[in-house]
């Protein structure tokens, strides 16, 4: 069945925009890799891929993805896609939806009790489409290895007697084999389990396989119920000799999804370019940014992140959840989780100059705004805009057309209800806007920016005055304690971030009545809490009022001011800064290293705080690490959490913020990067859209070169403090007149230009 509200354009009608954008990238003049060896040396290489977690081999085109992994002499590839997802909410034992009454400062729910539709059901979730087999090859007695090809997109696998190349073709949803290996289809029904490693064939219904022509096919049906559509997913396979094409098309995307899957496949094995086109398309997304590093542990992190960040994230693609492929479900119902998780992937887009794969989530936020309506004002009485609850579902139904308890919505105490998971997101979309800079990027995120700041004044103003400060809450603070505190930092770190954008956002977009609003409330916001650390001799900045020194860190929220918030930079008075490194301290001894390893690294290279950044992440993520470690696929184990976690990616930022940082608005270039270790970058992008290149070579930094992408003037700290700085336009080899201000040199550019930047004098 296909859902009227997800209904899309057809797999039919897109065939031939992907046919016309292979043809002109292969007649078009390929964009070269900036350091095609360091690309090169990141390759995943492995004697074997017998171990679905440890060792299975991602490909993906940013909507489609695979897992590739042996059974035996068998090699299988487990295929997910960002909109195969069983979207059922069992509600019918569920509670009375919790109700935060700010006005009289009161809230209804039981606190930490987990509801039925959350602990009795398996769904909602994301499901695998189908996990593939090719059979054992005549004559296998062994394997001899197996390599993913970053560069080319392309997982080989060689026995004593046949190679297999598998890829997801980038320029269409179509798996492309090329192997003599007879392949057969299966359901996932017996094959997949669920976190408890229980088959999820009890409550998925059985995969039907048949034959259409020379092609096979599987229809897999998701259930739904009365508030949503169950879904078809339908898998075609065919061959050409040694070249097989296997298209997966689902009734979200498509009104006849076997019919377009068979012309795909048809289209695919009649393509002689296809491999060509797919190659094409990824030395393009290639040729935006590269890094070569003295530190080939973090230089292969970067590449290897970026990577599986593409493999699930795309411009016009469906977000991802927790987990981005499946050698088992994810946890948590693989959902958007609000409060730290679903964020982090999708900052990690603006650096590495990726900014447009931030549009699934800036376009999940808006297409489930009217549930956040519904839900600000269902369970925060007399809030205006829009809230959503920690755990978001990316096909959600419409309230108003919902006929189960609880308009089909799963909500509890107290994790749901932090009331800076709104601004929290609200920095994910204020980088696209800032990485992507122009018009059309502020109309795409506005919608939803301005429904967060309807919600944050609208709770503000109820909130009681006290001492001329809004005493903020009740609230809960991310992630511990118990619903009811005030003045959570968390909340308020995002709060001001949200106005603050909102009223530069406004005013663009001529509504000056909210921006004034905005300004009112912003003025009301209370100062952080703060508490005592005697061990580090000074303040730390608390989780609430009252709440004391802390004892439990696990997402990093204490410090969240200065990423993703960009409240604190190296700009910021010397006593704030200090602050904020107590707060880091303190937060390291309380941390089980669960959540916060990236986040809090970027914060610590936000102080320049480099060398330490990198001990602690290498010891969080290292092969022989006991927290998060890297696995022998290149990707890394979430402690606790599982494998092929998609908020991991992040490690790519990581890297980026040590090479080059924009906080402020403010270009600073190896702000944290380790004396003695060498370094080059190419095109990272910077706020403002600014594309920068930079070495820096025995501790000297040279070659830096400054792409304006959108105009407009841009502020960069001298990468030469005991000189003058120079800049000359590569267009017309002019110098460029430079203005010096506290931050750094200011200087106008024009879109499309590239300035060199160098010393006046030589170093």
């Amino acid at each position: 069945m296909t859902h009227p509200e997800f209904s899309g354009t057809t797999v039919g009608r897109l065939l031939l925009g992907f046919l016309l954008s292979g043809f002109l990238l292969l007649t078009a003049t390929a964009a070269e890799i900036p350091y095609s060896a360091a690309l090169d040396a990141a390759a995943v290489n492995l004697p074997d891929v017998s171990d679905i977690s440890k060792k299975g081999l991602i490909v993906g085109n940013g909507e489609l993805n695979a897992i590739v992994y042996s059974s035996g002499n068998e090699i299988r590839l487990r295929v997910s896609k960002n909109d195969c997802w069983d979207m059922r909410i069992t509600t019918d034992e569920n509670p009375p939806l919790p109700i935060v009454d700010v006005a009289k400062q009161t809230f209804t729910g039981e606190q930490g009790k987990a509801q039925p539709s959350w602990e009795k059901y398996v769904h909602p979730t994301a499901l695998p489409c189908t996990d593939i087999s090719l059979a054992g090859a005549s004559g296998q007695t062994a394997w001899k290895s197996a390599k993913l090809d970053l560069a080319k997109a392309a997982a080989t696998i060689l026995s004593n007697v046949d190679t297999t190349t598998v890829r997801v073709l980038s320029q269409r949803n179509v798996i492309l084999i090329d192997s003599a290996r007879a392949i057969a289809l299966n359901g996932v029904g017996d094959l997949v389990k669920d976190r408890d490693g229980k088959p999820i064939s009890g409550w998925v219904s059985a995969a039907k396989t048949g034959k259409r022509g020379n092609l096979t096919c599987l229809q897999q049906n998701i259930p739904g119920n009365d508030d949503v559509s169950g879904m078809d997913v339908f898998v075609v396979a065919g061959r050409d000799g040694s070249k097989q094409a296997i298209a997966v098309v689902t009734s979200r995307e498509s009104k006849q999804p076997l019919e377009d899957a068979v012309k795909m496949v048809e289209a695919t094995l009649a393509d002689a370019n296809a491999v060509a086109s797919h190659e094409a398309e990824w030395q393009t997304f290639w040729s935006r940014s590269g890094v070569a590093l003295g530190d080939t542990m973090l230089q292969n992190w970067w590449y290897r992140m970026v990577y599986f960040f593409r493999c699930f994230a795309r411009p016009g693609g469906n977000v991802i959840g927790l987990q981005a492929a499946f050698d088992q479900l994810g946890g948590w119902h693989n959902s958007l989780t609000l409060n730290y998780n679903a964020q982090q992937i999708y900052l990690t887009a603006g650096p590495i100059n990726h900014p447009e794969l931030i549009e699934p989530f800036v376009d999940v936020l808006q297409r489930n705004l009217n549930r956040a309506k519904w839900f600000a004002k269902t369970s925060f009485p007399g809030s205006e805009g829009a809230y959503f609850h920690v755990n978001l579902w990316p096909f959600e139904p419409d309230p108003a057309k919902c006929v189960t308890r609880n308009k089909h919505q799963h909500a509890y105490m107290p994790w749901g209800y932090s009331w800076g998971t709104n601004g929290h997101s609200a920095a994910v979309l204020w980088d696209y806007a800032r990485f992507k800079p122009g018009e059309d990027s502020l109309r795409r995120i506005w919608q939803t920016l301005e429904q967060f700041a309807l919600f944050y004044c609208s709770v503000l103003e109820m909130c009681p005055m006290v001492d001329g400060r809004r005493r903020i809450g009740p609230t809960y603070f991310a992630e511990t304690g118990e619903f009811g505190v005030s003045k959570s930092s968390y909340d308020i770190v995002f709060i001001k971030f949200t106005l603050n954008a909102a009223i530069r956002a406004a005013r663009l977009m001529g509504n000056p009545k909210l921006a004034e609003r905005c300004t009112a409330n912003l003025a009301t916001l209370p100062d952080y809490p703060i508490e005592t650390d005697p061990s580090h001799g000074g303040t730390v900045i608390g989780q609430w009022l009252g709440g004391g020194l802390p004892k439990y860190m696990n997402i990093g929220s204490e410090v969240m001011s200065l990423f993703p918030a960009d409240e604190v930079t190296w700009m910021s008075d010397p006593s704030v800064r200090e602050l904020l490194v107590r707060t880091i301290n303190h937060s390291e001894k309380v941390t089980q290293h669960i959540n916060s390893n990236v986040a809090m690294n970027i914060a610590r290279a936000r102080l320049g705080l480099g060398e330490e950044a990198i001990a602690n992440a290498k010891m969080c993520f290292n092969p022989a690490s006991d927290i998060s470690a890297e696995q022998p696929n290149g990707l890394f184990y979430w402690k606790i959490h599982g494998y092929y976690l998609s908020e991991q990616v992040c490690i790519a930022r990581l890297v980026s913020e040590l090479l080059l940082q924009s906080a402020g608005e403010v270009i600073r270039i190896f702000p944290a990067w380790p004396r003695g270790v060498d370094g080059k970058f190419s095109r990272l992008l910077a706020q403002g859209g600014f594309e920068v290149s930079a070495e820096r070579i025995a501790d000297v930094i040279q070659n830096v070169n400054i792409t304006s992408t959108a105009g407009g003037s841009v502020t960069i700290a001298n990468p030469w403090p005991e000189s003058a700085m120079k800049v000359v336009s590569r267009k017309s080899g002019i110098d460029i007149p430079t203005t010096r201000t506290v931050c750094g040199v200011t200087f106008s550019t024009t879109a499309g230009d590239t300035y060199a930047l160098s010393p006046e004098t030589n170093p």
